[in-house]
């Protein structure tokens, strides 16, 4: 028999989709947001994941946990998109437990991501810890030492799987429906 974590059971924190497009998709599940980008940035798309980031630390303040994960190819964001990733950071004082970002991909791709948040974090400081990871494990026993909720960091992780799932089905159909040259 299946083991699902208890927030798969309870109705009222299904995972919401938030915004699905080629490009990335925003879910919000509980205190759980996850913003996957599979290509570049774009500020609607940053606008999205920020408003879901806070929709989370209002609901569940101090308790939020959000994901970024940045997919091997995409490029670093605009300085448009930077200033909005800036201002989720500083939105987020007593609201988030921990932020993620994950980035997908190979060492020099993970150091970009990385050098990424510096900056940002020297703009704005954040008030709540935040780490940049190569892989979602590292993420996930990451989380589980924040404290919080028991089967939180599982929770997050399950929630990242299904949201990668749904963004792969996405490109798969849209794929399928593309004529052929």
């Amino acid at each position: 028999m299946a083991s699902f974590p208890p927030s798969s059971r309870d109705p009222s924190r299904a995972l919401r989709v938030l915004s699905l497009e080629r490009n990335h998709i925003v879910v919000a599940r509980g205190p759980i947001g996850v913003a996957i980008w599979r290509r570049p940035m774009e500020i609607a798309s940053a606008r999205v994941a920020h408003a879901a980031l806070r929709e989370a630390g209002k609901s569940h303040p101090g308790n939020a946990i959000y994901i970024i994960v940045i997919r091997g190819g995409v490029p670093p964001p605009n300085d448009e998109v930077r200033r909005e990733l800036v201002a989720m950071v500083r939105s987020g004082a007593s609201a988030y437990r921990g932020v993620a970002i994950v980035a997908l991909g190979n060492a020099f791709v993970v150091s970009l991501v990385r050098s990424v948040v510096a900056g940002m974090q020297m703009i704005e400081r954040p008030a709540f810890p935040m780490k940049v990871f190569g892989d979602i494990h590292a993420m996930t026993a990451w989380l589980g030492g924040l404290g919080g909720p028991a089967g939180a960091a599982r929770d997050a992780e399950d929630t990242f799987e299904q949201a990668s799932t749904r963004l792969d089905a996405k490109v798969a159909a849209e794929r399928a429906l593309r004529p052929r040259p």
